[in-house]
């Protein structure tokens, strides 16, 4: 009986350590936010999702672009990005971004700060993200 109640608790412990609350897992790659808008600039950007360095971005023929979202509605969930009609683009799927770009380095009002190693990109600064 002894050997079966230590051989319960390893599995009852085991099972318990493995679980992680969905909040909790790490995501592959950070999405950068700047304060909330709805409206913004209407410059477009095509190219493709990516995730280099870290960080949710657009691969275009100008270059990677570290991507900085205002529209509160559009969110990253550490797979893919969900737009405002509830579609949802993974990393690959052509885009089209609107907004304007900031200068590397600029200093923003970051409400998602960008991890260290994307701060050399230039950021654009997008309040719509439509599949192209």
């Amino acid at each position: 009986m002894v050997k079966l109640s230590a051989l319960a608790a390893s599995l009852l412990l085991a099972a318990c350590s493995q679980q992680t609350a969905p909040d909790q897992a790490a995501p592959s790659a950070v999405l950068a936010r700047l304060p909330d808008a709805e409206a913004g600039d209407a410059a477009a950007l095509e190219g493709k999702l990516a995730l280099v360095k870290g960080c949710v971005v657009v691969e275009s023929s100008g270059g990677v672009h570290l991507l900085a979202l205002t529209h509160p509605a559009i969110r990253w969930d550490g797979a893919a990005l969900t737009l405002r009609d509830g579609q949802r683009l993974a990393p690959g799927a052509p885009v089209m971004v609107g907004g304007s770009q900031a200068s590397v380095g600029a200093r923003l009002d970051w409400q998602v700060a960008p991890p260290p190693a994307c701060t050399d990109l230039p950021v654009w600064i997008a309040n719509a993200v439509v599949k192209r």
